[in-house]
C-alpha cells in the first residue's frame, strides 16, 4: 500500500508552556514541545500520564488553561480543519453510509459540490482498501475496517497534521496489522504526523523523535534508536521492560 497524496508541506507545531486541569487535578503540567513541519511524532507511556489529552489539545478538541498553540507560527483556531484526528474509537457515524461519513465535512466545510466530493471520498477509500465498501454503515464493517474509513474521512479534508490517539487500541489482534500499514504508508508522504500508540514496533520504525510521558509531563525526548537501546529516564526504563 503506498500513497501519492497530493498535499501541502505539513505544518509545524509549537506548545508552549500548556497546563491543563480537571478540578484540582494536574493532568498536563507546564508542556513544550517543537514538533517540525513533515515530522513523525510517537507520543508513549503508562495510561493516565497525559498522552491522549495532549494531542486532543493540539487538535483543538481540548481546551487547556495556560499556554498556547501555534501552528506555522500562526495562534489561529481556523487552523483547525488542516488538522485531521483519529480516534481510539473509530467516531463514525453510525446512521451515514461510509461514503456519507467521508463526504460529510467536505460538502458542509469544504462546500464542494456532492460530485466533488465523492470522487475525492472514492479516492481516499480506494487508498486504504475499502472502496468496495462505500455504501455499507460501519455496523457492517469489522474493527480494522472501520478504522481505515476513520483514516480515510481524516484525509478527505486534505490536513497538513494528522493526530493518532492510539488508533489501534479498540482493535482485535488480527486486524492492528492492517491499520498500521495504512499508518505506515501515511509516514512517507511528508504530512506532519503525531501518534499516541502502544505499538513500540510501530514507534521504531516510523517515528523521527519519541516523546516519553509520565504524570502529565515530558520526562524524556529522544530518537527512537536511543530510546529503546538506552533509555535516559527511569520511568522509561521500566514502561519499557514492562512492553517490550
Amino acid at each position: 500500500m503506498t500513497f501519492n497524496l497530493q498535499h501541502a508541506p505539513g505544518s509545524s507545531i509549537e506548545v508552549q508552556g500548556i497546563h491543563k486541569r480537571y478540578g484540582t487535578l494536574n493532568v498536563l503540567s507546564d508542556i513544550n514541545l517543537e514538533i517540525g513541519s513533515g515530522e513523525r511524532l510517537v507520543v508513549c507511556g503508562p495510561s493516565g500520564s497525559g498522552k491522549s489529552t495532549l494531542v486532543r489539545c493540539i487538535s483543538a478538541l481540548e481546551r487547556f488553561e495556560e499556554g498556547r498553540i501555534l501552528f506555522d507560527g500562526k495562534d489561529d483556531k481556523k487552523l483547525r480543519p488542516e488538522i485531521g484526528m483519529v480516534f481510539q474509537q473509530f467516531n463514525l457515524f453510525p446512521h451515514l453510509t461510509v461514503l456519507g461519513n467521508c463526504t460529510l465535512a467536505l460538502r458542509l466545510v469544504r462546500r464542494y459540490s456532492a460530485a466533488k466530493a465523492t470522487e475525492l471520498a472514492m479516492d481516499y477509500l480506494s487508498r486504504v482498501r475499502v472502496e468496495g465498501h462505500c455504501n455499507k454503515y460501519p455496523s457492517q464493517l469489522s474493527g480494522g475496517q472501520q478504522q481505515r474509513v476513520a483514516i480515510a474521512r481524516a484525509l478527505c479534508m486534505q490536513p497538513k497534521i494528522m493526530v493518532f490517539d492510539e488508533p489501534t487500541s479498540a482493535l482485535d489482534p488480527e486486524m492492528i496489522s492492517e491499520v498500521l500499514d495504512v499508518m505506515i504508508s501515511l509516514a512517507g508522504t511528508g504530512m506532519t504526523m503525531v501518534c499516541v500508540t502502544h505499538e513500540m514496533g510501530f514507534a521504531r520504525k516510523v517515528a523521527d523523535r519519541i516523546v516519553f510521558m509520565d504524570a502529565g509531563k515530558i520526562v524524556e525526548v529522544s530518537n527512537p534508536e536511543r530510546f529503546f537501546s538506552a533509555p535516559e529516564h527511569p520511568r522509561a526504563k521500566r514502561f519499557l521492560e514492562q512492553v517490550l
